[in-house]
């Protein structure tokens, strides 16, 4: 049976809040630069749902050079083990 890989983008979305301490002149707004900055304590988060942004068929090569950009970890992995460890099969039974 022939198969086929498809790519599907996405982005999730989480409320992250930060609280900062300022002093008792400084502008509130200085706190967002913080946030920025990532100088600030995170102090929770939640997750607000995943959108699905594109989808499209790939190659086998496509997925390696994709997982090997987005994790440098697997370059030593063949694309056979790329697939057969990263890729899911869902209509198999």
């Amino acid at each position: 049976m022939t198969k086929k890989f498809v790519l599907v983008e996405a982005i999730d979305t989480f409320r992250m809040r930060y609280v900062v301490e300022l002093n008792a002149e400084d502008p509130e707004v200085w706190a967002c630069d913080d946030v920025v900055m990532e100088r600030a304590g995170e102090i929770g988060q939640k997750f607000m749902g995943q959108t699905l942004l594109d989808h499209r068929v790939v190659t086998e090569d496509e997925i390696r050079e994709m997982v090997i950009g987005d994790a440098n970890a697997y370059q030593s992995w063949s694309t056979e083990e790329m697939i057969e460890r990263l890729v899911r099969d869902n209509r198999s039974d």
